[in-house]
């Protein structure tokens, strides 16, 4: 049996500013660096236009603004000698988003007004009669298709947002400190991400999503595979955010190896009972019991089993165990006055750790979370940031030889 972690109704987030920052350097590369713009004039007599300055960017539902400062400048030789020309001018764009079903996002850039910032400056001014002002102008108007085609480029990679979640290292393995240098290592792999439209709210866009993840116990240095990609659905609509959600299902027979990695993290258990836990093993036992088993190797020398009924108080985390009993099977131990000793003094010592506090465990896996969720980097200029706030336990439940806990819970991951 497989376990799970399911979390729906997860929202990601990308704030203007941010978005901004991306367009600056991606309409920069496409103007300066990869294909600067030239406009031949008259015989290879070339101007120059490129980015100077910080591009102006603004969003209205599916509508994208943008001011791109450009210079105009040129030298070049002619009879008359050395001739320089210079303007400076904002190209206004608004470019029309169409986010598709598979979330390819197409965009239609429209230039509405070419601002000139300073009339054309050609030195020396005889130059006019040659190179009159219109026709430059007139080159540079021809240029504006192309314009808009670098910046529906920009524009395309930086929003698409799912592209970069695909890019993340999306299998990985958590560690969960135990104490006592112990550590309980978990690996963990998404099954599938449901992703709902982006939706443009105010300053930021939104990308709502539904995620599964594998979880398995794992070592400190298990093999990951880099290239993995999760399963994506591409979901019609989006849907009224609430609160996180987080179901945890957890097959029983699974907790025995984190059982015993806890037992070895706090040595009093040992020390208490004069014995050696050598393994545990967690069943189900009837419709709602479970059993407890361990092999000990000491004073108690056999199998002790510690059965009962989980109650959990959803308010106080608390975890206890109704209708407690024991069962012990080992070689003649209890006939001798050490043996009835070291069992009575281990019913005692494991009645009393019960009710067992979970806040600090499920706090201390949520610590770990949001360590986890701040160290995902998509690329140079992006990472993932997020956090698990106040949380709630909706739902527990042990049945059919599974445990499941619902959270609910805010949690928002930011593209920063």
């Amino acid at each position: 049996m497989e376990n799970y972690i399911l979390i729906n109704h997860l929202q990601v987030e990308v704030e203007k500013q941010k978005l901004s920052k991306l367009i600056n350097k991606e309409i920069n590369e496409k103007f300066n660096e990869k294909d600067p713009l030239e406009i031949d004039i008259s015989d290879n007599k070339v101007v120059n236009l490129f980015v100077n300055g910080e591009v102006e960017f603004d969003f209205r539902e599916d509508t994208i603004y943008i001011v791109v400062p450009m210079s105009i400048n040129a030298a070049f030789e002619l009879p008359v000698g050395t001739v320089s020309v210079d303007a400076q001018i904002r190209i206004h764009t608004h470019s029309k988003l169409d986010i598709q079903s598979d979330f390819n996002i197409d965009t239609t850039s429209s230039i509405s007004e070419v601002e000139w910032v300073s009339d054309l400056d050609i030195h020396p001014k005889i130059v006019d009669m040659i190179i009159p002002d219109g026709l430059i102008k007139s080159k540079i108007d021809d240029q504006l298709p192309k314009m808009g085609e670098k910046i529906d480029e920009a524009i395309k990679k930086v929003l698409n947002i799912p592209q970069l979640l695909m890019k993340v290292a999306w299998e990985r393995v958590v560690n969960i400190p135990l104490g006592d240098q112990h550590s309980l290592y978990i690996k963990l792999k998404p099954d599938f991400m449901e992703m709902e439209p982006i939706e443009v709210k105010e300053d930021r866009l939104l990308l709502g999503s539904n995620t599964k993840w594998f979880f398995e116990n794992s070592t400190e240095h298990a093999e990951l595979e880099e290239k993995y990609v999760p399963k994506v659905q591409y979901l019609p609509a989006s849907v009224e955010h609430e609160k996180t959600r987080i179901y945890v299902h957890l097959d029983l027979a699974d907790l025995g190896e984190p059982a015993y990695q806890i037992i070895q993290a706090n040595p009093a258990i040992e020390d208490a009972i004069h014995s050696q836990v050598e393994k545990v093993i967690i069943r189900m036992l009837g419709e709602d019991g479970i059993a407890i088993a361990m092999r000990l190797k000491g004073i108690l020398n056999g199998g002790l089993s510690v059965v009962g009924i989980p109650r959990l108080n959803k308010k106080t985390l608390m975890l206890d165990m109704e209708n407690l009993r024991f069962d012990f099977s080992g070689k003649n131990m209890l006939s001798s006055l050490t043996g009835n000793i070291g069992l009575s003094v281990a019913k005692t010592f494991i009645r009393k750790k019960f009710p067992i506090d979970l806040k600090p465990i499920i706090d201390k896996i949520i610590l770990e979370t949001n360590a986890n969720i701040s160290e995902i980097e998509l690329n140079d200029d992006m990472a993932v940031k997020g956090r698990i706030n106040d949380y709630t336990v909706e739902d527990f439940k042990i049945e059919k030889g599974v445990m499941s806990m619902t959270l609910a819970t805010d949690l928002a991951i930011q593209l920063v």
